[in-house]
């Protein structure tokens, strides 16, 4: 299973819901459709949705950030699905300094510019 789940909630049928919603099998196909636990619950699928991202987090087990080694949250199913795309993923705070890190250095390089060039 390439998916680590916490649950932010003691309530059992919270719990049952985020369970089947990340459930997945040995061949990392869902084990529950939204359908089955619509049904066993009683509530819609964006109830679920909602209910699934409020009080879980999923994340992976092998895809990390290529520079924090922070694990990949996943946003939903889909997400899970299109995991293949992932390699070389970094995280959004290791963007940000990345970015920030690259900014400065451009600035930097425009001050050694507008220097040399007004000697």
């Amino acid at each position: 299973m390439d998916i680590d789940l916490h649950i932010f909630e003691d309530d059992q049928e919270l719990t049952e819901i985020c369970k089947k919603y990340w459930g997945i099998s040995e061949d990392d196909a869902f084990i529950f459709e939204m359908s089955e636990i619509s049904f066993a619950h009683n509530i819609s699928t964006y109830e679920i949705i909602t209910l699934v991202k409020k009080y879980s987090i999923a994340y992976s087990r092998h895809i990390k950030c290529s520079s924090c080694n922070k694990p990949y949250y996943y946003n939903n199913r889909q997400d899970f699905s299109s995991q293949n795309n992932k390699q070389g993923w970094i995280c959004p705070d290791c963007k940000k300094a990345n970015e920030v890190s690259w900014m400065r250095q451009k600035k930097s390089q425009t001050r050694q510019r507008t220097t040399y060039q007004t000697l």
